[in-house]
C-alpha cells in the first residue's frame, strides 16, 4: 500500500480550549508541531446536558456549545450520553450514533484517530474503530488514573475502559508512574512521549551563577494541589546563610492565604499572573525551580525551567517523574518535610545547584518538538502498518 504524503489524523480531544473555558494549549501545540508529516482535524466529545442544567456554573459553557475556531482549527463538536455520577458515568454509552456516523463520513476518512483522553475520548475512538475499519491510540493522562483507580475491576466502566486500552494500536502516557500504573493493571506496554519544548525557552548562556545568592521560582496557579505553601514554609524556615529571594508567578483562589504565610518578607514577591515570555524572562535569572505539585498531568513549566538552566524539585511519581532521573537531572520529594530537607540542601549546595543545572539541561535539549515530533510519526507508521497488516490476514 503506498503511503499518502500526509496523514489524515482525527483528534479527539476533550482537552481542547473551550470558549470562555481557562485554555490548555498542550493539545493544540501537537497538532501544530506534527503537521509536518499529517494533517489533523479535531473532534471535541461534548457531554449531553438536559434542560435546566445550564443554569449551573458547571454546565453552563458546555450548554449548546457550537463549531468553533482554535488557532486556525475548526473545531467539530459531538455529543455523547453521560450519567452524573462518577462511578456510573459511561454505562449507557453503548453504540456510535448517527451524528458520528455523519461526521466521519463527511470529514473522513482517517488514517488514524488519536484519542487524548481514556473516557470519553478512548471509547469513542473505539466505536469509530470498530465501525469504519481503522487504527487508534491514546494517551492516558492523570483524571484517566485517578477514574480507573476509583472504580472496581467488576464495573462496567472499568470493562469499558479495559476494552478501549486493549483494541488500541499503541497507548501513549507522560511519565513513568503512569506507565508503571497502566501496564501493571492491563497487561500491556504502554510508551511514555513527554510533551516538548519550543526553541525559544532555551536559554545557553546563565546570568544567575553566583553563589552567595540564590533565587527561587515557582510558576503555578495558587490551589491547594500545587503545594505553593510548602516551598513558602521551607523559604521562611531556612536558616543558613546564603542569600535568598522568592519568586511566585500565577495567582488563584489561595494567593491571598499564601501571602499571609510570606508575612510581607520582601524577599518573597507575588508577580501575579504574567505571560510566557516573563515567566522565561524570570527563569532565566533563577537558580531553583520548586513545583511539588499533586495530581500533575506533566508539567511544561519543568520543561522550561530545565530549558532555562534551573535545578529542580517534583513530587515523586507526578509531573515529569521518569522523564528527568532522580538526583542526577532533578530532584524529587516524597512529602512536605522531604521537601524541605530537599530544598535547603540546594540552596547551601552551590555545586549540586550547578551539577542538575546542567543535567537538566541536557535532557532538556533532547526533549525539543523536533525530537518529540519524530516519535508521534513512529508511533502513527507503527500503529497504522500494524492494523493494516492484521486487517490484510
Amino acid at each position: 500500500m503506498v503511503k499518502p504524503e500526509k496523514y489524515k489524523i482525527l483528534f479527539i480531544a476533550k482537552n481542547i480550549p473551550v470558549p470562555g473555558i481557562r485554555p490548555s494549549k498542550v493539545i493544540m501545540s501537537i497538532a501544530h508541531e506534527i503537521s509536518t508529516f499529517c494533517n489533523v482535524s479535531f473532534l471535541y466529545p461534548n457531554e449531553f446536558i438536559p434542560f435546566g442544567f445550564q443554569y449551573l456554573k458547571k454546565y453552563k459553557p458546555f450548554y449548546n456549545l457550537k463549531s468553533w475556531n482554535c488557532e486556525g482549527y475548526d473545531i467539530a463538536i459531538t455529543q455523547y450520553p453521560r450519567i452524573p455520577y462518577r462511578k456510573m458515568a459511561f454505562w449507557i454509552w453503548n453504540k456510535i450514533s448517527n451524528n458520528n456516523i455523519a461526521y466521519y463520513n463527511k470529514a473522513g476518512p482517517f488514517d488514524l484517530i488519536h484519542a487524548h483522553y481514556l473516557l470519553p475520548d478512548g471509547y469513542l475512538a473505539y466505536l469509530y474503530s470498530r465501525k469504519f475499519s481503522l487504527p487508534y491510540v491514546i494517551t492516558i493522562r492523570n483524571a484517566d488514573i485517578l477514574f480507573l483507580k476509583g472504580l472496581s475491576k467488576k464495573n462496567p466502566d472499568f470493562k469499558k475502559a479495559s476494552l478501549v486500552i486493549n483494541k488500541a494500536q499503541q497507548i501513549l502516557v507522560l511519565n513513568l508512574a503512569y506507565k508503571i500504573f497502566i501496564d501493571d493493571l492491563f497487561g500491556i506496554s504502554s510508551l511514555i512521549i513527554p510533551h516538548g519544548i519550543e526553541k525559544n525557552a532555551y536559554f545557553n548562556d546563565s546570568p544567575h551563577a553566583q553563589s552567595n545568592k540564590i533565587i527561587i521560582t515557582t510558576v503555578s496557579e495558587a490551589i491547594k494541589r500545587k503545594n505553593i505553601d510548602w516551598i513558602i514554609n521551607g523559604f521562611m524556615n531556612y536558616s543558613g546563610n546564603k542569600s535568598i529571594e522568592l519568586n511566585i508567578i500565577g495567582t488563584g483562589p489561595l494567593i491571598d492565604q499564601l501571602k499571609k504565610l510570606s508575612k510581607n518578607d520582601n524577599r518573597v514577591i507575588f508577580h501575579g499572573k504574567t505571560d510566557r515570555f516573563n515567566v522565561l524572562k524570570i527563569l532565566k535569572y533563577s537558580d531553583i525551580f520548586a513545583l511539588p505539585s499533586f495530581s500533575e498531568t506533566f508539567g511544561l513549566v519543568y520543561l522550561e525551567a530545565a530549558a532555562t538552566k534551573n535545578a529542580i524539585i517534583g513530587l515523586k511519581n507526578e509531573g515529569v517523574w521518569g522523564i528527568f532521573d532522580n538526583e542526577t537531572e532533578m530532584l524529587f520529594c516524597n512529602n512536605e518535610s522531604h521537601f524541605q530537607e530537599l530544598f535547603h540542601k540546594l540552596i547551601n549546595n552551590h555545586n549540586l545547584v550547578s551539577t542538575l543545572k546542567t543535567n537538566a539541561f541536557k535532557k532538556a535539549l533532547l526533549l525539543d518538538w523536533d525530537n518529540i515530533v519524530i516519535k508521534y510519526k513512529d508511533v502513527y507508521n507503527k500503529a497504522i502498518d500494524s492494523f493494516n497488516a492484521n486487517t490484510t490476514n
